[in-house]
């Protein structure tokens, strides 16, 4: 649960959040990570997913072309 990971990881949907201080925390999720083989398969595929759908240049580049497009309407420089 730390900077921009907070935000890309739904906790037990695509991945385990712990807090960054707690180290028994820690241990034990990988401790069940490693014990269930169904859960870690699940959020691995679906954090494969989340990362095709958000996270690759493609998208990254579409979505930032939009903030860059957004910012240069908004000073007058392009229409939108």
């Amino acid at each position: 649960r730390v900077g921009g990971i907070q935000d890309q990881i739904t906790d037990g949907v695509n991945g385990l959040l712990v807090e960054p201080t707690d180290l028994r925390e820690f241990g034990e999720a990988v401790r069940r990570l490693l014990r269930d083989e169904a859960l870690s398969g699940q959020l691995g595929q679906r954090a494969e997913e989340t990362v095709v759908q958000h996270f690759l240049p493609d998208s990254s580049l579409s979505n930032w072309s939009d903030v860059v497009l957004a910012a240069l309407s908004a000073r007058g420089l392009v229409r939108s």
